[in-house]
């Protein structure tokens, strides 16, 4: 009932069912953008995301229907969406190839940080089992989604996901053996 009334006032263009709408989901974008990102992405585009986010649902407001769905599951989508862009916008972390490079204006001293990291993360996704490492490839550089993985490796949603899940763990433990803060990439 709350997202009915919400969505209403958003289609109405009223700026405080929007700032309520911010208040109420920001850690939730926060963290859907940060599971996604912040492996290869500063902080400084996280919050870009997450502000992006909300902006994109302002600008979509007339196109929100309540019997369709929800608004947090709505919100969740274009968080996700964003951060896939963000990250194929910039450039491929944990790219197979190894002519990865980098865009954008950063300092060489992040720029340094950023292709060790990278070069970690390759070398972890590369000891993987083939295929774990097809999954991963597909999850986070092609931005498949769990259901497609599934359907196209003829596994089981679960499957696909806990294996997601143990790769993302390897792959902090990784980091976190090297002296990189998960948090901090």
């Amino acid at each position: 009932m709350q997202d009915e009334v919400l969505i209403k006032r958003l289609k109405q263009r009223d700026m405080k069912a929007y700032e309520e709408v911010i208040d109420t989901y920001k850690n939730y974008v926060g963290a859907i953008v940060k599971s996604r990102i912040s492996v290869s992405m500063r902080n400084e585009d996280i919050e870009e995301v997450v502000a992006d986010v909300f902006v994109a649902l302002w600008k979509q407001s007339d196109r929100l229907d309540a019997k369709k769905g929800n608004l947090k599951n709505y919100i969740g989508i274009i968080a996700r969406n964003l951060a896939i862009n963000k990250i194929r916008g910039s450039y491929n972390l944990l790219s197979i190839d190894d002519d990865m490079e980098i865009t954008g204006d950063v300092s060489p001293e992040y720029e340094v940080m950023n292709r060790e990291t990278r070069d970690i993360l390759l070398h972890e996704v590369n000891t993987l089992k083939s295929l774990d490492k097809e999954i991963i490839t597909k999850y986070y550089m092609e931005g498949e989604t769990v259901k497609k993985i599934a359907e196209d490796m003829q596994l089981n949603p679960n499957t696909v996901k806990a294996k997601l899940l143990r790769a993302r763990k390897k792959l902090k433990k990784s980091l976190s053996e090297r002296g990189y803060s998960y948090e901090n990439l």
